[in-house]
C-alpha cells in the first residue's frame, strides 16, 4: 500500500460517484498539492472499486469537481502564503530584538 492510499485527503469534493480528493505532500517550499479525481462502480459481486477513468456521460461533472479542486488548492496556497509571510515578519521582529539587546 503506498503512502497516498494510509493518508486522507485534505480535502474531498463529490458529486454522485465521482470524488475529486485533494493531497497535500510535503514540498522544499510548502506544501505540493495533488488532485485525483475518480469513479466508483460496483462490480458484480457488489463490491465497489475507485476507477481514474471516467464514463463519458460524467465528464461534465468532472470537470465541475476539477473546478471546485482547483478554487479550494487556490485557496490552500494562499493561506500558506499568507502563514510563511506571517512567520517572516516574526522572525524579523526577533531578530531585531536580539540586535537591539536587552531593554533597560
Amino acid at each position: 500500500m503506498s503512502d497516498q492510499q494510509k493518508q486522507k485527503p485534505i480535502e474531498t469534493h463529490r458529486d454522485g460517484r465521482l470524488t475529486a480528493a485533494i493531497w497535500a505532500n510535503p514540498g522544499e517550499h510548502g506544501p505540493i498539492y495533488n488532485v485525483r479525481v475518480t469513479y466508483s462502480y460496483q462490480d458484480k459481486n457488489e463490491n465497489w472499486h475507485d476507477t481514474p477513468t471516467i464514463p463519458a456521460n460524467e465528464l461534465l461533472k468532472a470537470a465541475r469537481l476539477s473546478e471546485m479542486a482547483y478554487a479550494s488548492v487556490a485557496r490552500l496556497k494562499d493561506q500558506d502564503r499568507a502563514q510563511y509571510a506571517e512567520q517572516q515578519r516574526s522572525s524579523a521582529e526577533q531578530a531585531q530584538g536580539q540586535a537591539r539587546g536587552p531593554a533597560r
